[in-house]
């Protein structure tokens, strides 16, 4: 862990870099068809399933159970794979002062030229999920701006409220999820766990009054959270919360986390949601390495339509910041995430309701920010529609030529010019 020193005082660098391990004893499991798992569901029973992920066909189990699942009943023609179910965890910054100095502007949207997008919109309308460790839903710059399930509101027949009713009012598999979901505690996301949710989110939609606004001020903000106030997960509940936003009316996911190596099962979450018409952004991963050569999911599925890879800038003079991750074939583009000043969880460490961090997990959501913009436009464009007119008006630089796909950095006011002259 390494901190920056700015002026007088010490800056929180957030290195949300990854290593894995095998959540003890645990492995995931996909089946071909519906009828192999539910199979296979009833002969271990769900007292012996210790998470289901129906909408794939998929569980995790443990792994004393292997032998059976794999005899010669449930051929390896039924079984499309078996995975370790890794830990994701998020390597968290030292304890450190704010240099105030620094943290006062908010150069990060008016680098992009979203004050010019906002002449066209706000990205009202349009849902933007945030996988994360939650989001701080009292926090004065989210009032208005935050998911709630309309399923899952108002009085039940009983007159109770749905929101603490305890019963699973519209059936999605989930009890009282009026405001999104946790997977890592198994209930409503009404908080953040740490604070890097809260973060991102800010930068995607807080409010227009806050000190620091969203780049999409109208979008709704809806918290699919998995990791915890340590920064840990599980690739299956990362998985799920991509399958949940997309289930619940997300258009855009982001995922300011991610693993090196591979993951099927993020991988088949991340289809699932293309098929919905769902975008994924993906950090590219703070390690100051090449991923064409050492891949970081699920930002280095950007192979695929609905997935962007998003790479870190320094500063207002548009260098690679000295963390970032880059790669011609797996980093898109890049994006502020140096110094980004935004919401923060007042219920964490200093009470405050503002800071500044640094990684690809800040400039992530810039870009799910302006693909908001787009996408409350023209709402029936596609993920690849909405990726190529982001990655077609990128401002091309030296700098990220070669270690981008797109050579280039996120424009706000290019990009919703490109999507309002479509038909």
């Amino acid at each position: 862990m390494r901190t920056l020193k700015i002026g007088q005082g010490w800056l929180i660098v957030l290195f949300f870099f990854t290593i894995q391990l095998a959540h003890a004893g645990e492995q995931i499991i996909r089946f071909e068809t519906s009828a192999a798992y539910n199979e296979m569901k009833a002969i271990l029973g769900n007292k012996n399933i210790i998470n289901d992920i129906p909408q794939l066909n998929a569980f995790v189990f443990d792994e004393r159970f292997l032998t059976q699942i794999t005899s010669n009943k449930f051929r390896a023609n039924r079984i499309r794979y078996i995975q370790k179910n890794r830990q994701i965890k998020l390597l968290l910054p030292a304890a450190a002062e704010t240099d105030k100095a620094v943290i006062l502007g908010n150069w990060g949207s008016e680098y992009i030229g979203v004050k010019t997008a906002w002449k066209r919109t706000y990205g009202r309308g349009v849902v933007v999920a945030v996988s994360d460790t939650g989001i701080a839903s009292s926090h004065p710059d989210f009032k208005g701006r935050m998911w709630l399930n309309p399923g899952e509101s108002g009085l039940d027949s009983n007159g109770k409220k749905k929101t603490s009713n305890k019963i699973d009012d519209d059936g999605n598999g989930y009890k009282d999820d009026a405001y999104g979901w946790d997977f890592g505690v198994g209930m409503s996301s009404t908080r953040d766990n740490l604070y890097h949710g809260t973060h991102v989110a800010g930068t995607i939609a807080a409010s227009l009054k806050s000190l620091t606004p969203g780049i999409a001020p109208e979008a709704t903000l809806m918290s699919s959270a998995f990791l915890d106030d340590t920064g840990s997960g599980t690739e299956a509940h990362g998985a799920q919360t991509i399958i949940y936003a997309t289930d619940n009316g997300a258009k855009i996911v982001n995922c300011s986390w991610g693993a090196y190596g591979d993951s099927a099962l993020i991988l088949d979450a991340i289809k699932y949601a293309g098929n919905k018409g769902v975008l994924v952004v993906g950090a590219s991963g703070n390690d100051a390495i090449n991923t064409d050569t050492k891949p970081h999911i699920p930002s280095a599925y950007n192979n695929l339509d609905n997935v962007i890879s998003v790479a870190a800038i320094q500063s207002k003079s548009g260098e690679p910041a000295w963390f970032s991750n880059f790669g011609f074939l797996t980093v898109d583009m890049a994006a502020p995430g140096h110094l980004i000043k935004s919401t923060f969880n007042p219920y964490y460490g200093a009470s405050r309701l503002y800071d500044t961090l640094s990684g690809t997990s800040m400039a992530a959501p810039h870009v799910s920010g302006v693909a908001a913009l787009i996408i409350s436009l023209k709402p029936r464009l596609s993920p690849k529609q909405v990726k190529d007119i982001i990655l077609s008006s990128v401002q091309k630089t030296a700098d990220w030529t070669g270690i981008t796909v797109s050579g280039g950095m996120l424009r706000a006011d290019t990009a919703v010019e490109q999507a309002a002259a479509l038909p």
